[in-house]
């Protein structure tokens, strides 16, 4: 899963795998260059290992303390295993529906302001400007949201405010190193409005139940004739590419995560 690049990267700059082509090529995509990502498949069609891989993807590119993770997780079971992991916000894996809300009124209310204050104060347009140019590194936070419908429907009566964050982080974090990876298995139009799927322009479909829940995650059909195990679509915003997701086995992960953490 290592993303070998000729050049060197940035801070900002965040390399990833997507999946391997049908020619047996490695696909490379840039989170960054998203910056916001979609991902809708149902239960086995390979989503969590598509976010597993995604994940490996990034602690190989960085080291812990160039890289912020907040990982939202409301069944407790996809994600506990990355505990461990020291450059958590709010130090865990959140599964609490109302930790979960406090994290994003936090992002919106506090994190976002101080990066705008910190690009305005270096002149920078965005954060790869501003770390080529400044000593003081804006470390990227990569958001990761499993079931997203799940964590909605949780909060029941808060969930406008919640879905309003979602939307504010999703406009406003573009150039700030800000990143939004949404999850969920029932992408329906009410969960994923307009409003939010226009700013998430990295898009990925693995096998969804009808050609509706496919418009939702592709604005087209398609996905509904997947065939499951990690046949995916993905979308970017110059085309579809139909890929097989990476195979990265939690175990694998595991284990990287122990190595990162105990360097």
């Amino acid at each position: 899963m290592t993303y070998h690049s000729a050049k060197k990267l940035t801070l900002g700059e965040m390399p990833f795998i997507a999946g391997i082509n049908p020619a047996g090529e490695s696909y490379p995509a840039m989170l960054n260059e998203a910056p916001h990502m979609l991902v809708g498949g149902t239960t086995g069609s390979g989503k969590t290992v598509f976010l597993y891989s995604l994940l490996t993807c990034l602690l190989d590119r960085f080291a812990l303390d160039e890289l912020r993770l907040a990982i939202v997780d409301p069944k407790m079971t996809n994600f506990m295993f990355c505990n461990q992991l020291t450059n958590l916000e709010h130090e865990k894996v959140i599964t609490d529906d109302d930790a979960a809300a406090e994290l994003f009124d936090w992002i919106v209310d506090e994190e976002i302001p101080r990066r705008m204050e910190v690009l305005s104060q270096s002149g920078s347009i965005d954060i790869n400007d501003h770390n080529e140019r400044s000593d003081d590194q804006l470390r990227p936070l990569v958001v990761f949201i499993d079931e997203y419908a799940d964590l909605i429907d949780g909060l029941g009566d808060e969930s406008d405010e919640f879905e309003e964050n979602v939307r504010r982080i999703a406009q406003k974090a573009r150039s700030l190193g800000i990143h939004l990876v949404i999850s969920t298995q029932r992408p329906s139009a009410k969960i994923i409005d307009t409003d939010l799927r226009a700013n998430l322009d990295m898009r990925v479909a693995f096998r969804l139940p009808s050609a509706s829940d496919s418009q939702v995650i592709l604005d087209e059909s398609g996905a509904e004739d997947l065939g499951g195990n990690g046949d995916m679509l993905f979308r970017e915003p110059d085309g579809i590419t139909r890929l097989q997701g990476a195979f990265v086995d939690p175990e694998y992960l595991r284990n990287l995560i122990d190595s990162k953490v105990n360097q």
